[in-house]
């Protein structure tokens, strides 16, 4: 499930909630990421959508299909290469760009 795998990579790295949360919002600012939201997301069954999970796979430096994998079949969405660049653009900090 999305939320064991997510709570195994946190564990892994030894780091609280609230170190990872604060890790997250240092590194992406534009991110709204607290310690109750990661441990909403940590409960999940299914894989969020979007800019949270582009975080997430950014952080811990794992592909999507890490997460995808954890949901018994489910595939990622399909996206060009354009809508990838695009959202990797979105994510990016001013100094990244």
């Amino acid at each position: 499930m999305f939320g064991q795998r997510l709570r195994k990579l946190r564990n892994n790295t030894g780091k609280s909630q609230g170190t990872v949360a604060r890790e997250i919002r240092e590194l992406f600012p534009n991110a709204r990421m607290s310690p109750s939201n990661l441990s909403m997301l940590e409960k999940r069954d299914s894989v969020p959508r979007g800019a949270v999970l582009n975080i997430l796979c950014r952080y811990y430096d794992v592909p999507l299909s890490y997460f995808y994998n954890a949901v018994e079949g489910v595939c990622p969405p399909p996206q060009s290469d354009t809508q990838d660049a695009i959202e990797i653009f979105k994510l990016m900090s001013e100094k990244e760009k």
